[in-house]
Formats: C-alpha cells, sequence, structure tokens
C-alpha cells in the first residue's frame, strides 16, 4: 500500500510547512511558518492513500502546504483536521507519492506547489546562510 520509502524512522522526525491561517486579532493574511513533528504514518479506512499524523494543531489556511522534512525531503501535503465530533484535531499529511498522479494531471496544482517550495527554497538558502555566519563567528571566539 505504501512506498519503500516511507519508514517508521521518520517517526518523531520534524518537518516545516507554511500557509495563511487566520490569526485573530491581526489586519490581513499574514504568511505563517510552524515545524510539527511527525507521529505516525496512518492507514485510513476512508482511502487508500497513507497519511502522517503530525504534532501541528490543525487549521484552515494551511490545507495544501508542503510538508518538507528535516532531511530537505517533499514528505506531502497538508490535507485536513482528523477528528471526531468530542476530539482535539489532529493535522494530516497525505503522502507525497500519493500526489503525483494530480499533479501529472492538473497543472493548476503544480504551480501552486512550485509557488509554495519556491518560496521554502528562498528561506531556506537564508536560513543556510545565516546559520552558517553563526557558526563561523562562534568559532572566531572560541579561537581567540
Amino acid at each position: 500500500m505504501w512506498g519503500e520509502w516511507i519508514e517508521q524512522s521518520l517517526i518523531l522526525t520534524r518537518g516545516i510547512f507554511c500557509g495563511y491561517p487566520v490569526v485573530p486579532r491581526s489586519d490581513g493574511a499574514y504568511k505563517l511558518a510552524a515545524s510539527a513533528e511527525i507521529h505516525t504514518d496512518i492507514n485510513r479506512y476512508d482511502t487508500s492513500d497513507v497519511h502522517f499524523v503530525v504534532s501541528s494543531t490543525a487549521r484552515g489556511g494551511f490545507s495544501g502546504a508542503p510538508f518538507i522534512s528535516e532531511f530537505d525531503m517533499l514528505l506531502g501535503i497538508v490535507t485536513e483536521a482528523l477528528y471526531d465530533d468530542d476530539s482535539h484535531p489532529y493535522m494530516a499529511v497525505i503522502a507525497i507519492e500519493s500526489i503525483y498522479p494530480i499533479l501529472e494531471r492538473e497543472d493548476v496544482l503544480r504551480g501552486r506547489l512550485e509557488h509554495y517550495l519556491a518560496s521554502w527554497s528562498e528561506l531556506h538558502r537564508s536560513l543556510e546562510a545565516r546559520l552558517a555566519l553563526e557558526r563561523q563567528q562562534r568559532s572566531l571566539k572560541s579561537t581567540s
């Protein structure tokens, strides 16, 4: 059912995603970045696609966002909140291999995904440069 790339070693690793959820008392829509820990992968009874359950609070505005693992791998797409009437929702991320056939058919979805990934790539490069500079500064301080 699920591909060989999905391993138990992904459990308790982290990932990042972004979206535009409503922020109470804000004056507009803001891109909000978040990180989450992967709790498990599940086989749902209502679909054959594998989903990951992650630790972030499920909110409208994150749906459709790519979930990028700490290993710099596109793991999946944020889809929905999983909950029963009286329970707290879990955030669900559909495994990326289920998305490939959709991307092959839908140019609009491919464009949206490329937009998200381009903004994350820019953010990732900026963060990597800043962290490298901080490491270099710490190294210089420790040698002097």
